[in-house]
């Protein structure tokens, strides 16, 4: 491929460094092969273009499919690397001097054109579908590593329970054994409780034995004190007796002076009260204070 020369002296001169300086440009464009000038033109694949020359099928030309020759101005497309005359894709001379010269420049063809703003389009959809992706993975990823936290403080809170368990568990075999103690001793208690109640009515009976005695005792206070009026008055009606006996002419005493008593009738009368007063106390289950049934089991009172 070359350029046209604006200087008529020397255009072969021109020709070759402009063909060198194309040469080392298509050289340098992303692996793109190089044009060599010395290659013969049927080498390599062939083709028959429209006026029947056996053209190489990498130098067709993508709109007229000849030959595109190193002294043509033609470029190379960078998406399907085919070469194009550039009158057929209206490139103008000094835009065509450009590119040969600014070899980081990036160029399609018309027919790539169009499916490059598809493709861009579509790669923008895919940009932003991507940028949604990546974001959800961030919020996905927070979301890990917040369920991470959560699994973390579960096991911690999984392990105090344990904990926590592990100590209901002592405390509940300590009540355990309160319990068993509390019943045991409520047994023990319910046990005495029984023996003091026994205790209790045994008393309870007691005490109304006591009572009936004491009223029995009243009872026979009562008919004793009868008795011992009786007895009493026996007793002066034999002292009477007495004197009179006394006061008898024949014993020796007559007058109205004082006689003598009969002393051994009343010391008889006393000892018949006294044992009649103890027998009674006896049947009675009397006892004075500071007594003992031993003091008067024998209180007898011999007779003159």
């Amino acid at each position: 491929m070359a350029a046209n020369n604006s200087n008529p002296n020397n255009p072969t001169t021109n020709d070759e460094a402009v063909i060198n300086e194309v040469i080392k440009t298509k050289t340098k464009r992303r692996g793109r092969r190089a044009a060599d000038p010395n290659k013969e033109d049927n080498k390599g694949d062939s083709n028959v273009n429209k006026q029947g020359q056996d053209v190489n099928v990498d130098d067709q030309c993508g709109n007229c499919k000849s030959k595109v020759k190193d002294t043509d101005k033609a470029v190379a497309c960078e998406i399907c690397e085919v070469w194009f005359h550039t009158k057929y894709e209206e490139i103008p001379d000094e835009v065509y001097e450009f590119m040969v010269k600014g070899n980081q420049l990036f160029w399609c063809c018309t027919h790539c054109r169009f499916g490059c703003v598809k493709l861009h389009n579509r790669m923008g959809k895919i940009e932003k579908s991507q940028t949604e992706i990546v974001k959800r993975q961030v919020s996905l990823e927070a979301m890990v590593s917040g369920v991470k936290e959560e699994i973390c403080k579960g096991q911690d809170r999984n392990k105090e329970i344990d904990q926590q368990q592990n100590q209901l568990s002592s405390m509940q075999q300590a009540l355990s054994h309160t319990v068993q103690e509390v019943k045991d001793s409520l047994m023990a208690n319910q046990g005495t409780h029984k023996e003091l109640e026994e205790r209790l009515g045994h008393m309870e009976a007691k005490s109304v034995k006591v009572c009936e005695t004491v009223e029995k005792n009243e009872e026979n206070t009562q008919e004793l004190q009868g008795k011992v009026g009786v007895l009493e008055a026996k007793m002066l009606n034999v002292e009477e007796k007495s004197v009179q006996h006394d006061n008898c002419p024949e014993h020796g005493r007559v007058g109205n002076g004082p006689q003598p008593v009969a002393v051994g009738a009343v010391l008889r009368t006393d000892t018949v009260l006294t044992e009649i007063y103890d027998m009674k106390r006896r049947e009675c289950n009397l006892y004075e204070r500071g007594e003992s049934q031993s003091e008067w089991s024998g209180g007898e009172v011999e007779a003159e």
